[in-house]
C-alpha cells in the first residue's frame, strides 16, 4: 500500500495536483464512495475517527464533473 501511495503522490510532486486534490483522490472520495452504499464500512478500522470526523463536517466529495478530475492532464 505505502509504494501505490507514494507513486500517487507524484501527482502532487510535479505540480500535477495540490495538496488538497490528493486528499480528495486518497481520502474523501473513496470515504464518499463507501460510507454512500454502507455508512458502517469504516467501522473497527484504523481510519475510523478520521472518517468520522470527516462526515461530521460534512464534507464529501469537491469533485463536481468529469473536467474537475481531469484537469491539469495533457490530452
Amino acid at each position: 500500500m505505502t509504494a501505490v501511495v507514494e507513486e500517487a503522490h507524484e501527482l502532487v510532486d510535479k505540480g500535477v495536483l495540490g495538496a488538497e486534490d490528493f486528499r480528495d483522490f486518497v481520502f474523501t472520495n473513496p470515504v464518499t464512495l463507501w460510507t454512500a452504499m454502507n455508512p458502517d464500512f469504516f467501522k473497527g478500522t484504523v481510519v475510523e475517527g478520521a472518517v468520522e470526523k470527516l462526515l461530521e463536517q460534512g464534507n464529501g466529495s469537491r469533485v463536481s464533473s468529469p473536467q474537475t478530475i481531469t484537469a491539469g492532464f495533457a490530452t
